[in-house]
């Protein structure tokens, strides 16, 4: 399946576990073509890509550095072995960051792709999902309930300097200035101010009423796609919350614009509300013939649903009270959609392992 993606230019490039990295042309993007597969000999579970450097998280075989300089003829620069498993990896500078499972949080200096150096380890950030830059430290959040800051001043020398236990597994993180919120199922989300990253202060956990899949934060508000518990809204600011809204079955992912929520809410399909006022936000418009809608995107006049059913749902949303459905395109062999991304009039939508790139200018 599909684990991580990146897109550059006109190219898209996929991590697929034991299937390797998958590079896609989407110059064409009612014609994209699989152009290259990069049989890695480890997990492929996720890579960046910085100008014409391919970096990869191959679990065993540590990190892999490509050049990409001619997308059709990817070429093998160098490879790291970490001794454990890398599972997460992130880039600043000539330095990268790697969320290993054994070895804990490994930094290498990629400044020559063909021989990636490591430096050093933080050995107690280990089973890592993730890592997450802030200043010249580095979050880790883990498969066994942790979170750990890593002082990574000395690239050398990485050191634990802090961090909290979460008793769970964080679905998504995501740090907003000096705020950090972890997305944790059924354990709510996890509200630190890491203003002093060396003394994290929990502000405040806020319980789920389903299930914490996911958040985002804009303009002063906190969106907490709370599964059967609906959409649950916070101040961003004074993290109380304002209101909870019932999505009538799930709520799985939001999308935000001109003061208007769009819910993707499962089974009851598409539902807009008004946040005029946040306090008291309100249902204006809903979309409802759909099978299983796990993902939105809204851009402009149009919105994008993702169907678990295996279908792309066009909308026009000009008058968000009063939503259009436009029409729907189905996946071969009817592929579980799962999640949408919208720029102008090009949707890019994912399934466990395959995305299309749809033109839905009509």
């Amino acid at each position: 399946r599909i684990e991580a993606v990146v897109m550059s230019g006109s190219w898209v490039y996929t991590s697929n576990g034991a299937d390797g990295v998958h590079i896609i042309d989407f110059s064409v993007p009612t014609n994209p073509v699989h152009r290259q597969t990069l049989d890695t000999p480890g997990h492929a579970s996720d890579l960046v890509v910085d100008g014409s450097l391919l970096l990869i998280a191959d679990g065993v075989t540590g990190v892999r550095s490509v050049d990409i300089t001619d997308p059709l003829n990817p070429v093998a620069l160098g490879q790291l072995v970490t001794g454990g498993s890398a599972r997460a990896i992130t880039k600043n500078g000539a330095m990268v960051y790697l969320a290993d499972w054994f070895e804990g949080l490994v930094v290498v200096d990629i400044s020559n792709p063909s021989a990636p150096v490591r430096l050093g380890s933080a050995l107690e950030a280990g089973f890592g999902n993730d890592v997450i830059l802030h200043g010249d430290s580095v979050w880790v959040p883990t498969e066994d309930g942790r979170c750990y800051l890593v002082d990574v001043t000395s690239p050398s020398a990485p050191t634990v300097s802090g961090g909290f236990i979460t008793g769970a597994e964080v679905r998504q993180a995501q740090l907003q200035g000096n705020v950090l919120y972890l997305a944790a199922e059924k354990a709510g989300v996890m509200i630190y101010d890491v203003g002093s990253p060396t003394n994290p202060v929990s502000t405040a956990t806020i319980t789920s009423a389903g299930s914490a899949n996911g958040l985002y934060t804009e303009a002063g508000l906190l969106l907490v796609a709370d599964g059967a518990g609906g959409l649950r809204l916070f101040d961003a600011n004074t993290r109380t919350l304002l209101a909870a809204v019932s999505s009538a079955n799930r709520a799985v992912r939001s999308a935000l614009q001109d003061n208007h929520l769009f819910l993707a809410s499962g089974e009851t399909g598409l539902r807009v509300y008004s946040l005029s006022n946040p306090a008291l936000p309100s249902l204006v418009g809903s979309v409802a013939s759909m099978g299983n809608a796990r993902d939105v995107a809204v851009a402009g006049s149009l919105a994008v649903v993702a169907d678990g059913d295996g279908r792309v749902h066009v909308i026009q949303v000009t008058n968000p009270s009063s939503p259009v459905y436009l029409g729907q395109w189905l996946a071969p062999d009817a592929t579980p959609i799962h999640h949408a991304r919208l720029v102008e009039n090009r949707a890019l939508v994912a399934g466990f392992t395959q995305l299309w790139l749809l033109d839905v200018s009509n």
